[in-house]
């Protein structure tokens, strides 16, 4: 994907996104990422500059600001599931930058889903650490004892050589 250029001949910025004041703030910020995705194809919209369109307001507000402690914690997952839901995208943060949506299938496989894969593997590997840790003959609750046995025969399954292998990334490629 290359990036756009606006009506006026030059690459396209994100002052160039339409906001609209109708959309709740996660809304407006997901179409704002909807909108960089396709204009702007993989650059990050700074955190400052997605409050301030998030929220309408008038200037970038400061990196101690209220908005932006607010809507770090309380609004990116929801802009992630609006993302999900109506754009058939995902949420890539960019340290340093700020965050992206992404451009497409591509985009995903080599970001948020290794990310997630990874996430599965480790959680296998402290799975295990864990069981190892508890005897069954120990457990005299009938229903904790029968969900550890349960979960020790899917442990078991997840934790083969197979399962794992097919869980494995693939080197970072140098592009």
């Amino acid at each position: 994907m290359s990036t756009t250029r606006n009506g006026r001949g030059r690459v396209a910025s994100i002052n160039d996104y339409n906001l609209d004041p109708k959309m709740t703030p996660a809304h407006r910020a997901a179409d704002c990422l909807n909108w960089a995705a396709e204009h702007m194809p993989g650059r990050p919209v700074s955190m400052q500059m997605l409050v301030k369109i998030a929220f309408v307001m008038p200037r970038l507000p400061r990196d101690e600001s209220p908005e932006l402690e607010l809507f770090r914690r309380n609004k990116m997952s929801q802009v992630r599931r609006h993302l999900v839901e109506k754009y058939q995208r995902d949420l890539v943060a960019v340290r340093g930058f700020g965050v992206r949506a992404t451009t497409g299938s591509e985009d995903v496989a080599g970001t948020t889903f290794q990310v997630r894969t990874k996430r599965v593997t480790v959680a296998i590997e402290k799975l295990q650490e864990t069981r190892q840790l508890i005897d069954p003959a120990e457990i005299k609750n009938r229903e904790l004892k029968a969900m550890v046995q349960r979960v020790s025969e899917v442990q078991k399954m997840l934790n083969s050589s197979e399962v794992l292998k097919k869980l494995e990334l693939p080197p970072k490629s140098e592009e």
